[in-house]
């Protein structure tokens, strides 16, 4: 149990501890980096979420051919993925 056929069961030695540290030691580094790429979407979408408005509100208050309504689309999708990234932004994590 806890090995390959023809090979001895493994024994607890310094090394597995050190590969077991080093892992967890990663496995933290992971978790860090995930959770600041986490908060940084948080922020990029909660501010795109306010500022974008600014920029398809006149746009759909100028009337400015097919394009408008086809640019003004994409930019209200832009909003909704906005919204939905910066839903659970904190100012102070």
């Amino acid at each position: 149990m806890g090995h390959v056929d023809g090979e001895p069961p493994m024994k607890y030695t310094p090394n597995r501890r050190i590969d077991t540290v080093a892992t967890d030691a990663a496995a933290r580094t992971v978790r860090r980096s995930r959770l600041a790429l986490q908060q940084s979407v948080r922020w990029l979408g909660f501010w795109l979420a306010i500022c974008l408005p600014v920029v398809y509100l006149p746009l759909l208050a100028v009337d400015g051919g097919p394009r408008t309504g086809a640019i003004a689309l994409v930019l209200i999708g832009c909003q909704l993925v906005a919204l939905l990234a910066g839903r659970n932004y904190t100012p102070n994590p």
